[in-house]
């Protein structure tokens, strides 16, 4: 199984093909989050909606309402993309559902549905938000008439497709709360199925990457969806290829991300203690940055191809004693791997070379120290953090005071779709939670012409701190023992919103909400909630 690379052809930065379990799986995974009620009133009748089954999920949904067990169906949210449809859709979704209390759910609603692309730009005219909008243009079922007549004097369809409308119709996110967040440009277009490849939606990325030095070069529009072939493996829920070349470009972006004016209408070129961190202190010069595949390795005379993404930085280093420069050159090769859960797991190495008669003094250890551990150096790459200052923008946030910064901020690792966030929610003053849909790959792999990737895809959700949450006060009994500590959770609102909320992918701890006639941003926890 694999990716024939040679359908890699509009020109996009990044191509990503999402399958119709894929889809499923992001509308499974927005019923979680409560985007779409889990329970409705539809017609005379109050609805259960059936979930995404346990197979594709990566954790057990929560009681329903009543504290009963929430039914899984093997169709819920089953998901056909449709072509040429009369009334413009191109998307239909299967609802299972049943009457509350009642099991299994075998009724459903065939709800042909029309997703259309939403894109945002800023005043610099900067993508900010890519949405998919849902709308309902019809609906089909195995129950009609008993939804029609539960009601006296009997529904018309028109009157319960409202009602549908107002139940599922919805807004997703997939752009500022995502990964395909600030980039130059999205365009989508439906592939048919072809020969072995499934019918798919794509998405097609351009990244804003810089073409030279002045602060303003960047590559120019590239891509055309006319071009985009369908690629998407037999039994693969998605899949991703970047562009041929874009190795190079990504160099060159970085390379130029360094460049200072010389002060004769030229630039050169920084290399500092955090790279891409223009307030960072500078050490010496950079000569150069490059990107590509890991060489292959010879065994027994012959070349193993590797799977693996080397970066070279190079430059040289000043003493700012003796005067003298020293040369310096440091890879970072990564290397995938999928480990027995699934997940994506990385091989990271790091290799630095100095010239031999450079003294490794406490100035270089404190230099090499801020390269190895700078702050700006957090790589994300198909959702693995390495905490360490690889020298290239490579998932690198840069830090600008300009408009430049609103569009150099996002690089490769922005559009790989390994953790797509749909919502986050504050069910759960003390921490947040991020519902995703996440692949689980079975192949990820840097190679010549660029990264590949192809995966399953599942509902899922991770946990993760807030932002601003500190401790205000400690709590103690009548003799002065502590017995807990207040927090001051700047997000309260929004807590207060999520936390009375149920959904099948609530995650909440034991807490307790403030007075109403106390400060509604102080929350306490004590020591045995803590």
């Amino acid at each position: 199984m694999g990716i024939d690379q040679s359908k890699v052809r509009s020109g996009f930065d990044a191509e990503v093909l999402l399958g119709e379990p894929f889809l499923q799986i992001v509308l499974g995974t927005a019923l979680d989050a409560g985007l779409i009620p889990a329970e409705k009133e539809l017609g005379g009748y109050l609805l259960a909606l059936g979930l995404v089954p346990q197979t594709r999920r990566l954790y057990d949904p929560t009681l329903d309402s009543d504290g009963n067990v929430r039914v899984t169906h093997e169709d819920a949210f089953k998901t056909e993309i449709l072509f040429e449809h009369p009334l413009g859709a191109n998307v239909k979704v299967r609802l299972m559902f049943g009457l509350k209390g009642f099991h299994p759910q075998t009724l459903f609603l065939d709800l042909l549905v029309k997703l259309d692309l939403i894109k945002t730009f800023d005043d610099n005219n900067a993508l900010t938000d890519v949405a998919l909008d849902i709308h309902v243009v019809d609906f089909e079922s195995n129950a009609m008439d008993d939804i029609l007549n539960s009601h006296v004097p009997p529904y018309t369809k028109d009157e319960v497709l409202v009602q549908l409308k107002e139940f599922v119709e919805q807004t997703i996110d997939i752009g500022s709360v995502s990964k395909f967040k600030r980039v130059e440009d999205v365009a989508i277009k439906w592939h048919e199925a072809v020969d072995q490849h499934p019918a798919c939606l794509g998405i097609y990325i351009n990244i804003h990457m810089r073409n030279g030095d002045p602060e303003n070069d960047f590559l120019p529009r590239r891509g055309d969806t006319v071009q985009a072939r369908n690629f998407l493996p037999k039994d693969q829920d998605m899949a991703m290829a970047s562009r041929p070349g874009i190795y190079t470009d990504m160099a060159r972006d970085v390379y130029s991300e360094t460049a200072v004016p010389n002060g004769v209408g030229g630039f050169e070129h920084a290399f500092r203690k955090s790279l891409l961190n223009p307030n960072s202190k500078r050490l010496g010069d950079l000569h150069s940055v490059s990107v590509g595949q890991i060489p292959p390795q010879m065994v027994n005379h012959f070349p193993i191809q590797q799977n693996g993404l080397r970066i070279t930085v190079e430059g040289d280093i000043r003493d700012p004693i003796d005067a003298t420069n020293t040369d310096l050159t440091y890879t970072i090769d990564l290397r995938p791997k999928i480990a027995d859960d699934g997940q994506l797991e990385w091989n990271t190495t790091f290799n630095a070379s100095v010239d031999a008669a450079f003294e490794f003094t406490t100035l270089w250890a404190v230099a090499l120290l801020g390269i190895l551990l700078g702050p700006y150096g957090a790589l994300i790459a198909l959702g693995v953090v390495f905490v360490a200052e690889l020298g290239v923008g490579i998932g690198i946030t840069l830090y600008k005071e300009d408009s430049v910064r609103e569009k150099a901020n996002a690089k490769l690792a922005d559009i790989i779709p390994d953790r797509l966030t749909i919502k986050t929610r504050r069910w759960d003053p003390f921490y947040a939670t991020l519902h995703q849909v996440v692949t689980k790959p079975t192949l990820a792999e840097f190679n010549s012409r660029g990264f590949v990737m192809c995966g399953k895809a599942f509902v899922g959700r991770q946990l993760v701190p807030p932002v601003n949450t500190v401790i205000r006060d400690a709590v103690r009994d009548a003799q002065g023992t502590l017995t807990g500590m207040r927090y001051q959770i700047d997000d309260f609102e929004t807590v207060l919103v999520d936390s009375a909320l149920d959904a099948p992918g609530v995650s909440r701890r034991e807490f307790d909400r403030p007075a109403p006639d106390a400060e509604q941003d102080l929350w306490a926890l004590s020591l045995t909630q803590f």
